[in-house]
């Protein structure tokens, strides 16, 4: 479920915020969860649960904290790589520093806009990210169906890192966290039902997007979030 998060650190810009988007919820009838309402990184940080994973932050930037909205967003990214980060400020010119950041911001707010105009854009940004939110996980939580010779596998997409051909013909071999299963099936088809999930490695190599951290393109490897380097073609590098 997305959760809505919001570091402000004046108490009344903080409880305004926080309302703002608990009316968005309730008037749209959104599936989201309010998180916490913090006034410091700290407060913020802590707040957050482990595997945290595309949640919403509505941050200030001049936080006067010993860190600003962007070194919080960076640590944020580091918690929740998938999080969708929008900035609070009062002076429009912090906007080019979400670049040199490299924080891929949904939205630079500036607080001298009325009233009005705030709620609608932080509206838009609920409704974005809800709708990015949902589509992906429609995806990701999508069930794999196949057959071995003696027993049929449902087995959501979340919890296959990648999928290898196997050495019996028409056959993959699905690789998880601690086990792996050889079952009838193509990556060709694979890759086509759930083409947001699957990226090809190379010909014989299906990799899930949702589980890769890093890719080095001067070694053309992956990197996954268990820390497995698998090969990566320079076509699929583009792609990626």
């Amino acid at each position: 479920m997305l959760k809505i998060y919001v570091c402000e650190d004046n108490p009344r810009l903080l409880e305004s915020y926080f309302q703002l988007a608990k009316k968005a919820i309730l008037l749209k009838d959104w599936n989201i969860q309010m998180g916490a309402a913090a006034s410091s990184p700290i407060e913020l940080l802590s707040s957050l649960p482990d595997g945290e994973d595309g949640g919403l932050y509505f941050l200030d930037i001049e936080l006067g904290a010993g860190q600003n909205g962007f070194e919080l967003a960076r640590e944020i990214r580091r918690k929740d790589p998938k999080a969708f980060l929008v900035f609070l400020t009062s002076h429009s010119e912090w906007a080019l520093e979400t670049f040199r950041y490299r924080l891929e911001a949904m939205d630079f707010i500036v607080k001298t806009e009325d009233e009005e105009a705030l709620r609608q854009r932080m509206y838009a940004c609920i409704q974005s990210a809800y709708e990015r939110f949902q589509a992906w996980n429609v995806d990701r939580d999508a069930l794999l169906n196949l057959k071995s010779w003696e027993k049929e596998l449902f087995l959501p997409c979340s919890q296959v890192l990648y999928i290898t051909s196997s050495e019996i013909p028409h056959h993959v071999v699905l690789h998880t966290l601690d086990s792996f299963y050889d079952v009838i099936g193509s990556l060709k088809e694979i890759q086509a039902k759930h083409p947001s999930v699957w990226i090809y490695g190379s010909r014989s190599l299906l990799v899930n997007r949702n589980h890769i951290r890093e890719k080095n393109l001067l070694r053309r490897t992956l990197l996954l979030d268990n820390g497995e380097l698998l090969p990566c073609s320079i076509r699929s590098f583009k792609e990626l």
